[in-house]
């Protein structure tokens, strides 16, 4: 049986707040071990590293009995180093696993990023993180050495592995097509044409281009918030609409916001009607704050109340406009105006884990070295990082997305996915892949 002597856990925690963050690992992961079974996994010995990350990860083999929470042949899990004691033999035995699942948790493999959500804005942060649900497979782990420790069956003991859950959602950027909308997608279909044409596609580029003078001169309605929520109910699914409560219109004032910021009043009569309409089937409304409110709890107030007086009901859930985002900040200024979950945990350009987990937890609060009053639910991949990120046939998207739902199904995960509604218009013409996703899900 694997054991390490007790009093290194204890040699680990004195005086230097590391029982509130071993306590914090144990809460995060708490769909694991039900019933208060928690205390079991506490209670581990662990070796006395640092929590501080190195930033640099490498593979620890798993022994025999282990295999099944890792990746590979032989099997193996990602680990910082720094959550590594220095010493003689294996890297397993010397591994404090808290300390790996607070350094990923807590997105310290980033360093000072800035405050955006694109991949390219974390440094060299290991990109391997990125593409499992690490730290789930750390719990899976914990429970197996509780076990041990115990010298009881695992199933005895926490019951059977959760199972997954994906949290459908959309973020409601349009409801028709405006100047800005032109002006924005147009240039960006301008920019994938151009990059084509650097790597010498000539035909993806041409089709690319094409596209971009069809999006720019067409005026397709987007009008497709009730044939995406008939979908669903075929499906027998349920998601959340995320809301813009911000000005509308020559309301928003700056260029920035005029070009960045959708331009749609939640209120109006029609919309109202349809939040409403939703809300009476069984859907859930959140808010998307605006592009520059990911440190401003105050505007984010504001638009959380106006997106209730739309809908009738209180709003509790968001996800940040364009993915902004900053592990110091934003957190705490959705909590400050009232929110209670939030799923801005992503990235704009690629599919991710972003800290390496599938789980809905309260993020440390560095500062108060405790955790946060607002649950956080990362989103793991949204439409266009299967469109526009990616040049990829139809019939391989589907494959794409299913890598992704796999890894939730088999560590028992839990996270968010995210499709624009009005990508199921013909300037888009994702309306397929949309079919795909729900089949996956149901």
């Amino acid at each position: 049986m694997h054991s390490t002597p007790a009093e290194a856990r204890t040699n680990s925690i004195v005086d230097d707040g590391h029982e509130a963050r071993i306590n914090w690992v144990v809460a995060c992961g708490e769909r694991y071990w039900p019933d208060g079974r928690g205390e079991l996994v506490a209670a581990l010995p662990q070796q006395p590293t640092s929590w501080t990350a190195s930033r640099r990860c490498e593979m620890v083999e798993l022994p025999l009995w282990a295999v099944e929470a890792g990746v590979g042949a032989p099997a193996a899990l990602l680990v910082d180093r720094a959550a590594i004691a220095s010493g003689d033999g294996p890297a397993f035995d010397r591994c404090n696993w808290f300390a790996a699942a607070f350094m990923f948790l807590t997105g310290a493999q980033e360093g000072e990023a800035s405050e955006n959500s694109y991949s390219g804005a974390v440094g060299d942060t290991d990109p391997r993180l990125f593409e499992r649900a690490w730290v789930n497979r750390y719990m899976l782990l914990l429970r197996k050495l509780a076990a041990r420790h115990a010298s009881r069956p695992e199933h005895e003991l926490f019951g059977a592995i959760p199972k997954s859950e994906i949290d459908l959602t959309h973020d409601v950027d349009a409801v028709r097509k405006t100047l800005e909308i032109r002006l924005k997608q147009s240039a960006f279909f301008g920019f994938n044409a151009a990059r084509s044409a650097l790597k010498g596609e000539w035909r993806s580029a041409r089709q690319k281009a094409m596209h971009g003078i069809r999006f720019f001169t067409t005026t397709p309605s987007y009008q497709t918030i009730e044939p995406m929520r008939r979908m669903e109910a075929e499906a027998g699914l349920r998601s959340t609409f995320h809301v813009y409560g911000g000005p509308p219109g020559l309301r928003r004032l700056s260029p920035l916001r005029m070009l960045l910021d959708p331009g749609y009043d939640a209120g109006s009569t029609d919309l109202r009607d349809q939040w409403r309409g939703l809300l009476e089937g069984g859907w859930q409304i959140g808010v998307h704050p605006s592009f520059q409110s990911s440190s401003d709890p105050e505007r984010i107030g504001r638009e959380r109340e106006a997106v209730e007086r739309a809908c009738g009901r209180p709003v509790t859930r968001c996800r940040q406009h364009w993915l902004r985002f900053t592990w110091a900040d934003t957190w705490r200024a959705q909590s400050r105006a009232g929110l209670q979950l939030d799923t801005t945990l992503g990235f704009n350009d690629r599919p991710a884990f972003r800290n390496g987990a599938a789980l809905c937890f309260r993020p440390w609060d560095a500062e108060a070295g405790a955790a946060r009053p607002i649950h956080a639910l990362p989103m793991v991949f949204m439409d266009s990082h299967f469109y526009d990120y990616r040049s990829i046939a139809a019939s391989e998207r589907k494959t794409a997305m299913r890598y992704w739902i796999d890894e939730l199904r088999a560590v028992g995960g839990i996270g968010s996915v995210n499709w624009h509604p009005h990508t199921l218009s013909e300037d888009y013409g994702w309306k397929e892949g949309f079919r795909d996703l729900l089949d996956l899900i149901s």
